[in-house]
């Protein structure tokens, strides 16, 4: 399943078009969904491809993607990853070309944090190529 990413804002899933947005409650994103999510852990729900992370309100702050799901991003601030699957770039390629349109994204030896466009990777081994999962995420997300 194809997923377009579009940051601070949300994901569409293109297969029915169904787009999910920042501050949806649960309800809104069950209803959607169509079903219960495959598994709960305290604020966190996860289905197939991704995991949403809700706040204190129930409203999702945060969708996080994992390595088998094909996510492409639609944003005019990323021309070079535009249609390109993130999770087939390495996840070092990856990070590079985040930096290069946010100096100030915040790095590490697990991944990259843009806090400028609200994207990030995650790859906890350094002996893997490609990233482990992707977030994106709303304004504040990471305040705390």
């Amino acid at each position: 399943m194809k997923y377009i990413l579009y940051t601070y804002q949300g994901f569409k899933n293109e297969l029915n078009d169904i787009c999910f947005t920042f501050d949806m409650s649960k309800s809104e994103v069950h209803d959607l969904m169509g079903k219960e999510p495959d598994y709960i852990m305290s604020t966190l729900e996860y289905y197939d491809d991704f995991r949403i992370d809700y706040d204190d309100d129930d409203r999702a702050v945060a969708f996080e993607f994992f390595s088998w799901a094909n996510i492409v991003i639609e944003n005019d601030d990323f021309p070079d990853l535009k249609e390109i699957n993130l999770f087939s770039l390495s996840n070092k390629r990856l990070n590079r070309l985040i930096k290069k349109h946010d100096f100030s994204a915040e790095t590490d030896a697990s991944g990259i944090i843009s806090l400028k466009y609200g994207i990030g990777t995650y790859c906890e081994s350094s002996n893997r190529n490609e990233s482990e999962a992707i977030i994106i995420f709303k304004k504040g997300y990471y305040d705390s």
